[in-house]
């Protein structure tokens, strides 16, 4: 069978598979099972916006939509008070709308709908009406922005095919040629009324990642690199467009291996912010004039690995500080840095917070937050004061009694240095009884398990809550060279995959049976992308374990250093390419110790990964069938890095839950 029939055979069998009950056995006596499905429709806040007078929020929920011939999530625009008083659906047709962004004056919302195929920038009024497309690209949007005045929009999109490129692919004249397969990414702004046509800003030798309107809406300011390829991420530099006549000028070169991201123009103009990202997560603060010169430090080697992702740099009103959501261990707090350098301060905790930032006249702070039992929701503050409100109540009837506790618990690892994980315990704990333990390691290795609603529901490698109300103990550990926890730790498995970040698993493992929590005769591990190289290495390297998923991992060191899209990444991770270190790279490779598995795995992948691609699990799987090593491989079509259609990670949960029941049982 060709590897492509067997993948098509793989299709087949999850169309039919799919809606296998995620609910396994529970507990006699226990509260009926919070079941994937639960999981799936948990309401998890994408984006938010809040009017300049602070009164309004928009925002965009997702909503899975799974029918015959449908399996995807569906963005929802939501408009609501900011009092928390009034909240509604802006549109029910079934159209995906996403990132709303309110214009300078109030009066007007932006946001992405793929109404025409692909996601375009359409201007409304506040409840809907008078919608109108505002850009018209054939590759979709990836960020736009209002101008200061309201009249025009920027935005990012891919160049268009060329008249020579469309007639290459018609005529079949079309060869791959590699390190050329991205397109340019550039900056193009569009008149809100009047002339349609947009005009690009940025030349066509660069590709733009981020930007900023200067407060007179003259310039615009952009960090960019020479190819949107992955191979040039550390070769990123930030430039000044004049909007009128679209001169560029150079305001700082790009560093050696680090990368600018999120410039931001000071309310006045005089200055620009932006982020300074090395190797491992570790993040800098730093200011310059804004017609260029010397960047001078605010906050240095910070280890904030979550702080991209949870809603980026503001200004203060006033210019005097920087916001910025930062990890703790595992909550995210606001840190105000402030501009002068001096020593930064925590505005406020809340859980782990999502969806971050300021309205036009920062006056108010917008965050989604959500806690380890209390669901994601949207809240707003005041931005000279904490004094959140709490603006919309979309998880307020979630069966929550049908969910363990979870607490955040520590252990030394066997060299003395302490660890800390996040616990879930089975929803019929009772103190005494021993419960089946399931690992969960996360991606990364920079990365970290934050406190997020049963384990987190935006990109969720397993339904916690269901294992939880089965019966089962379930333990995520930040191992060494997790991020929020200080430069050493995060870098302390640097050289040493497979090595102090095992033995952390380990000894949390051992920490939980001396508890009495965990039965040392039922432990199972999963891990996804880095949380997968971890668990295929565990169980080269011991059998305690009954079960293992492994799910993206990474398996040989050699073969996927030369085919994954992040170019520098182990050779940041280990100081040496692998031609450098041939031993070492085989050393930590899980394949090649695959001699040593006895323990039943599950590997699980998406057919278009490119940061791990699909040969990984390949290598895995036919070492451990040719060994009879009990093992099944699946291969998820049209999946990346992680599945992305509801169906299949119903799929993939009810996989997770039948394997770990058929060998821990």
């Amino acid at each position: 069978m060709t590897y492509r029939k067997s993948l098509l055979l793989m299709a087949i069998l999850i169309a039919f598979t799919w809606s296998i009950p995620a609910t396994a056995t529970t507990v006699p006596g226990s509260p009926p099972a919070w079941t994937a499905e639960d999981t799936l429709n948990v309401t998890v806040i994408t984006s938010v916006d809040l009017s300049p007078d602070g009164t309004q929020v928009a925002y965009t929920t997702r909503r899975p939509v799974m029918t015959e011939n449908r399996s995807e999530f569906l963005s929802v625009l939501h408009l609501a008070k900011a009092d928390g008083t009034a909240d509604r659906e802006i549109f029910d047709d079934g159209c995906s709308r996403m990132s709303p962004l309110w214009s300078p004056d109030g009066t007007r919302l932006a946001y992405l709908s793929t109404e025409s195929g692909v996601p375009n920038v359409f201007v409304a009024n506040p409840d809907g009406t008078g919608a109108a497309q505002v850009t018209d690209t054939k590759t979709g949007v990836a960020q736009f922005d209002w101008s200061p005045d309201g009249r025009r929009i920027a935005y990012l999109a891919e160049n268009p095919l060329s008249a020579e490129e469309v007639r290459a692919i018609e005529g079949g004249e079309d060869p791959i040629v590699i390190g050329r397969t991205y397109r340019q990414i550039r900056l193009f702004v569009v008149d809100v009324a009047g002339n349609p046509d947009a005009r690009p800003l940025t030349p066509d030798d660069r590709t733009v990642s981020a930007w900023t309107w200067s407060p007179d809406g003259k310039s615009i300011a952009f960090t960019h690199a020479p190819a949107p390829d992955e191979r040039y991420c550390y070769n990123v530099s930030i430039s000044r467009v004049d909007t009128a006549t679209g001169d560029v000028a150079l305001l700082l070169p790009p560093g050696n291996r680090t990368g600018y991201d999120q410039p931001r123009h000071s309310p006045d103009g005089k200055w620009i912010a932006c982020m300074v990202t090395h190797p491992f997560n570790i993040v800098d603060i730093v200011k310059f004039p804004a017609g260029g010169g010397e960047p001078v430090t605010v906050a240095s080697s910070l280890d904030e690995g979550l702080a991209l992702v949870a809603g980026g740099l503001w200004w203060s009103a006033d210019g005097e500080s920087l916001l910025l959501p930062t990890a703790r261990g595992t909550a995210i707090a606001v840190t105000a840095f402030p501009a002068n350098g001096s020593a930064p301060r925590d505005f406020f905790e809340h859980g782990t917070i999502g969806s971050f930032g300021m309205n036009r006249n920062r006056s108010h702070i917008f965050y989604a937050a959500e806690d380890s039992l209390v669901p994601q929701e949207v809240y707003v503050t005041p931005a000279d004061r904490y004094s959140p409100v709490q603006v919309t109540r979309h998880n307020a009837d979630l069966p929550l009694e049908r969910l363990g506790s979870t607490e955040v618990i520590r252990w030394n690892s066997t060299d003395g240095l302490t660890i800390e994980g996040i616990l879930t315990r089975p929803a019929n704990y009772t103190p005494g009884e021993r419960y089946p333990l399931l690992v969960e390691t996360h991606g990364g290795p920079s990365a970290e398990f934050c406190r997020h609603f049963i384990g987190g529901t935006s990109w969720p490698i397993c339904p916690a809550g269901t294992f939880s109300s089965l019966g089962y103990a379930v333990l995520r550990p930040n191992i060494r060279g997790s991020t929020g926890y200080g430069v050493e730790f995060a870098r302390a498995n640097y050289r040493d995959w497979g090595g102090g970040d095992y033995r952390d698993v380990i000894a949390g493992v051992d920490h939980l049976i001396a508890e009495g929590v965990a039965d040392p005769e039922r432990l199972a591990i999963i891990g996804q992308s880095y949380g997968g190289y971890m668990t295929a290495w565990t169980v080269t390297q011991t059998d305690r374990f009954d079960a293992a998923i492994m799910i993206a991992g990474i398996t040989d060191l050699v073969s996927v250093d030369g085919t994954h899209d992040i170019v520098y990444d182990l050779q940041d991770n280990f100081g040496v390419y692998y031609w450098e270190d041939y031993s070492l790279y085989l050393s930590r490779s899980p394949v090649y110790h695959v001699g040593n598995v006895t323990t039943p795995t599950l590997i699980v992948h998406g057919e278009n990964d490119i940061r791990v691609p699909v040969g990984q699990a390949q290598e895995f799987y036919d070492a451990l069938w040719k060994r009879g090593v009990p093992t099944e491989m699946v291969v998820y079509p049209r999946a990346g890095h992680f599945p992305g259609e509801p169906k299949q990670i119903l799929d993939l949960y009810a996989r997770e839950i039948a394997w770990c029941e058929r060998y821990l049982q």
